[in-house]
């Protein structure tokens, strides 16, 4: 059994001042920003929580783990999250897992105090939840193969959001102001098959898949989440010299935002390749002395792909910028 109690506070916006503590003066103005755009009092608040787990083997074949949380916010009641999991191995190499677990998470000083003309905090924000049931099928082949086939379904309650100011629930000097306000919930589930292959010649590979679909959506959030995505790396390794690995990831489209704007290119499905190279060059050159040196060199994003998300937070415009562009870095390193 643990416990933690933690402690934060906001210290709101305060005046910019120079090393030495004198204000700073920015085109000969010292005044502080009377109207910032961002402002959040100065607050402080406690929360603390409880957790336990414990673990019990009725059979050889069979585990079984149970715990829970109990988590105190403030300015909300006592709440319980639960952990429960069952692990079975039919075999040295097969079994399955059967897990529920929760997870909590309580409103920041932001989303509860924040005050500025892109959105308004609110105090009585409940703690938002997620519930996940996962289950999972394993089979080994020590040396050679490794697959799994897991299922999990997602529920999160009281979802923290970002109104839009088109939904006018608040509204300061006669304009419309976003709030973060709790709304819903929002069910996603999804099938993962995963797996590794070693090869005799010191090559593997890894493969994975996520197919992720929604189920009921109480609410108007959106998760941009892509149906499809898709995952392969090929790596290859001398003890002695190095090792080279290629890594290659498919990303489907994610969900339309019906945004306001349509000012950046349209999010799309992608492929991203890249590459990372380890070479031992006192091994590979045969230096002789107490030392040793590596070059190591990333390659990220290979194809150039052009990577845009759904800007679903405030939904006034369609995308933003996600990735950077291909791009390499390298470092040397000198080992006594």
């Amino acid at each position: 059994m643990g416990g933690v109690a933690n402690y934060r506070q906001g210290y709101g916006t305060q005046p910019v001042l120079n090393a030495d503590g004198s204000d700073y003066d920015i085109f000969n103005n010292p005044v502080p920003n009377p109207n910032p755009f961002v402002f959040v009092p100065n607050s402080q608040e406690i929360f603390w929580g409880v957790y336990t787990q414990a673990s019990y083997h009725p059979f050889s074949y069979l585990k079984i783990v149970a715990g829970g949380q109990l988590n105190k916010a403030p300015g909300t009641p006592i709440d319980i999250v639960p952990r429960l999991a069952l692990i079975s191995n039919f075999s040295k190499n097969f079994g399955a897992k059967l897990m529920f677990r929760q997870a909590f998470r309580s409103p920041s000083i932001s989303e509860r105090f924040r005050k500025s003309r892109s959105a308004y905090g609110d105090p009585t924000l409940a703690p938002e939840t997620i519930t996940t049931i996962e289950a999972q099928i394993y089979r080994e082949i020590p040396g050679k193969l490794l697959g799994t086939l897991t299922y999990f379904n997602s529920t999160g309650n009281r979802l923290i959001r970002r109104s839009r100011p088109s939904d006018s629930l608040l509204v300061i000097d006669g304009v419309s102001v976003a709030k973060y306000i709790n709304e819903g919930s929002i069910n996603t589930q999804g099938i993962e098959p995963e797996g590794k292959r070693q090869f005799a010649n010191n090559l593997s590979l890894n493969v994975n898949a996520s197919f992720f679909w929604e189920g009921e959506n109480t609410t108007a959030t959106v998760t941009g989440m892509p149906n499809l995505m898709a995952k392969a790396g090929l790596s290859y390794r001398l003890p002695r010299y190095g090792s080279l690995g290629i890594y290659h990831s498919y990303f489907g489209k994610g969900t339309d935002i019906n945004a306001q704007q349509m000012v950046n290119p349209t999010p799309e499905a992608f492929h991203f390749l890249s590459a990372n190279l380890r070479l031992n060059l006192a091994s590979l050159f045969q230096f002789n002395g107490l030392y040793s040196v590596f070059l190591e060199v990333y390659a990220r994003n290979l194809l150039n792909a052009q990577v845009h998300y759904p800007e679903y937070i405030r939904r006034n415009i369609n995308s933003i910028p996600g990735r950077a562009g291909r791009a390499f870095y390298g470092t040397l390193r000198l080992s006594f």
